[in-house]
């Protein structure tokens, strides 16, 4: 999830600062997914697995706030999603 603490083996951690946009929203948090950056500079390469995807097709819309580190996702009043 966006916002979630990365620790790698040495010790070391890094937050999670983009994810899946509108494609994936868990309370409210976009989920991490390969290719998300990390506010360190890396980007989390897998592991890679074949349960989801996410597909942006040339030809349509940009998927809103995927893999955009400034995306905060915009509640309604109803409190969901749009």
């Amino acid at each position: 999830m966006v916002g979630d603490i990365v620790r790698y083996s040495d010790g070391t951690e890094a937050k999670i600062i983009s994810g899946a946009g509108v494609a994936g929203l868990v309370w409210d948090r976009p989920m991490a997914i390969v290719g998300s950056e990390l506010d360190n500079g890396d980007r989390i390469i897998g592991p890679i697995h074949n349960d989801s995807t996410i597909t942006q097709f040339a030809d349509e819309p940009p998927i809103e706030g995927l893999l955009d580190p400034a995306y905060m996702p915009k509640l309604y009043e109803d409190g969901q999603h749009g």
